[in-house]
């Protein structure tokens, strides 16, 4: 499985609003409800726009280590050689970069 797609795979309070839900603010996808809920959808715009997004290795592996490996900021600076508030500075800007693809995105650019 690509290590990239493990963090979107690993529900949890930082990533999904709660178990298998999206967080309030993000745009909801249409799914026929009879089937089931709308996981694997938002699992498909969060891969797309992960791909989509231009965002450079240092931050795609500090949200890695973050999100997929459940880091401590403290962990991730130690690890990386660089200071906490670098981490959360690089972990604002990707989320928002991330969440600006996914909220601002058409059907046809997904």
């Amino acid at each position: 499985m690509d290590l990239e797609l493990l963090w979107l795979l690993r529900p949890g309070p930082a990533r999904l609003g709660g178990k298998f839900s999206a967080h309030s603010h993000m745009p909801r996808a249409a799914v026929d409800p009879s089937r089931g809920n709308t996981l694997y959808a938002h699992l498909a715009d969060i891969r797309i726009a992960w791909a989509k997004t231009p965002l450079t290795r240092a931050e795609r592996r500090v949200l890695f280590l973050r999100y997929a490996l459940d880091w401590s900021q403290r962990s991730i600076a130690r690890h990386e050689g660089i200071a906490e508030s670098t981490v959360a500075e690089r972990l604002a800007r990707c989320v928002g970069n991330l969440t600006s693809r996914l909220s601002n995105a058409s059907c046809d650019e997904l």
